[in-house]
């Protein structure tokens, strides 16, 4: 398997053998592409209820507006729920169009715990629109109860290493004491979910040809925050000190770091006892475009995305899962039958100068969900 280093000048520089096997920067792509996660279960039921009014109302092209969450979250749902809701009403037969349009489907998210099973999860109303009166149609899409080990801790901006022998009723406990007393574990420029953590993450500014490691604070609310400038230049280092490979979904304003490569990936694969620099959304395999802080909405991923602007801009969220090659065994402390069923199956941040980031694809079994970290740049 053919690895690269990259050095501070941007040059990547073939050293040795031993050493482009041993520091490689992978790019994956779950092994089952009709895998779904919780937000993407519901929101399929979401959008075929619309698609039944829609077709009611004579049918017509539809617009995704915004999905904001309750004042008191920052979390990186809006441009997710979004992004995957056009996708599965496109896959239904309807057309998304952001100018001429029949249709608005816009809504709202908030952290609930579910009246019927106690549990803690996302509730998410959406409301279907009709252009030509502004009304909400009668008949609209009720509400949708979200739960899942990284969809909640995503979608609401937590920190959280969820335990991989919880049953239901742990995971959720752990996701209230998260959302009232946030508890990070900060040392040096290193973020952490606990000291003895395997999995870690530090924040990067450019400074001249290097990317220089910045501190991270906690904000009034106890959550991590690092400052960072209009026009500054950054990069976010996932680190792994476990014995095992790690697969990490890096979401920036809610929008991944694969939203504009022309791979399917999804994660980055990061090798036992390392660490990579992503310092870019993933364009090629060959290079990625520099992720850049900019003031105007206009000028970030989300817009070029098509989308409007969202409480969640402004927040870094990487969620850490274990991975294997197919045929090897997976980690001792993976769940027993998702390891036998193969594993998973499936201001702002814009754009700087395209880089030089040479990668690969590659197939791998990827795991539970073990550790999300979240750190905002906005306050």
């Amino acid at each position: 398997m053919p690895h690269f280093l990259k050095d501070t000048s941007m040059r990547w520089l073939p050293r040795l053998v031993l050493v482009l096997v041993l520091c490689c920067l992978v790019p994956c792509q779950a092994d089952d592409p009709s895998g779904r996660d919780a937000l993407t279960i519901e929101l399929r039921a979401l959008a075929a209820d619309c698609a039944k009014i829609i077709a009611k109302n004579e049918g017509g092209s539809v617009a995704i507006g915004e999905f904001s969450g309750s004042t008191d979250i920052k979390g990186s749902a809006g441009p997710r729920v979004q992004l995957t809701l056009a996708a599965e009403l496109e896959a239904l037969g309807i057309e998304i169009d952001s100018e001429d349009y029949r249709f608005e489907i816009k809504g709202d998210y908030q952290p609930l715990e579910d009246p019927k099973s106690k549990l803690q999860g996302v509730k998410l109303i959406a409301r279907l629109i009709q252009r030509s009166t502004g009304e909400v149609l009668a008949e609209k899409p009720t509400g949708r109860f979200v739960f899942g080990a990284e969809t909640v801790p995503t979608m609401l901006g937590l920190n959280l290493q969820p335990k991989l022998d919880a049953d239901a009723r742990q995971l959720s406990d752990q996701m209230k004491r998260a959302l009232k007393s946030p508890e990070v574990h900060l040392q040096d420029t290193r973020l952490a979910n606990a000291a003895a953590s395997n999995y870690a993450i530090e924040m990067l500014v450019r400074n001249g040809d290097e990317y220089v490691a910045r501190q991270i604070s906690p904000d009034k609310k106890g959550r991590p925050f690092v400052e960072l400038h209009s026009q500054e230049i950054y990069g976010v280092r996932l680190i792994n000190d476990s014995e095992h490979k790690a697969a990490v979904d890096l979401r920036v304003d809610g929008v991944s770091s694969f939203a504009f490569s022309d791979t399917d990936s999804e994660f980055w694969i990061i090798a036992p006892h390392s660490h990579v620099d992503i310092i870019g959304w993933h364009k090629t395999n060959e290079n990625s475009t520099e992720f850049k802080v900019v003031e105007d909405f206009a000028d970030s991923a989300a817009a070029r995305l098509h989308l409007k602007p969202s409480a969640s801009i402004g927040l870094i969220t990487a969620a850490f899962r274990a991975a294997w090659e197919k045929d090897a065994t997976p980690p001792d402390d993976e769940p027993k039958l998702l390891a036998e069923l193969g594993g998973r199956v499936k201001s702002a941040t814009g754009f700087g100068k395209d880089v030089g980031f040479r990668t690969k694809q590659v197939s791998l079994v990827i795991g539970e969900p073990r550790d999300i970290i979240s750190v905002r740049y906005n306050r």
